[in-house]
């Protein structure tokens, strides 16, 4: 199966730039390596994206994959159905559940940009946990013998890559 996994992830999902591309599925994407600006045509599928963008570190493989696979699929799978429905006046627009995942979707065009995930991964700290004082007070109580003194001493313990994969997994089960 870990053939058949997504290593690609789209921040910018496919339906999403098919609606800019030519003939050929392709794209024009800028960039700018140094101080010129290079103009370039590519395929749907090799921009907007990034290798990893949304994997759990640290997991196997099929675990790494599973914000991909069970979240963002099916946010833009859903989305690229409302949008049809948008683009051909299609009644079905109306119900609950396509107007939710069209929202859905243009909400997370603004978090799931490769420096949003960045942040996120960044901004989950062991400082920030051990700034709430109530976990200590759960940690003391729940501790066991030989275990770090305190909250904080115990998150020192925990290694960054761990970290990183709690920052993005709770996308993979919004409440």
């Amino acid at each position: 199966m870990t053939a058949e996994l997504p290593i690609f992830h789209h921040y910018l999902p496919r339906f999403y730039l098919k609606r800019w591309a030519d003939d050929k599925q392709r794209v024009c994407r800028y960039s700018k390596p140094h101080n010129e600006i290079i103009a370039r045509m590519v395929s749907t599928r090799s921009t907007g994206g990034g290798n990893g963008l949304y994997s759990i570190p640290g997991a196997p493989a099929e675990e790494a994959q599973r914000v991909e696979i069970e979240f963002m699929k099916q946010l833009d799978t859903l989305a690229s159905e409302a949008l049809t429905m948008i683009e051909t006046r299609d009644q079905r627009l109306a119900q609950p559940r396509y107007r939710s995942a069209w929202s859905r979707f243009m909400i997370s065009l603004l978090l799931r940009m490769p420096r949003d995930i960045d942040a996120l991964r960044e901004g989950l700290t062991k400082e920030m946990i051990a700034a709430v004082p109530e976990l200590d007070a759960e940690y003391q109580h729940f501790k066991a013998d030989g275990s770090a003194d305190s909250f904080s001493e115990f998150l020192k313990t925990i290694p960054d890559p761990d970290w990183q994969g709690w920052a993005v997994e709770p996308a993979a089960h919004p409440h």
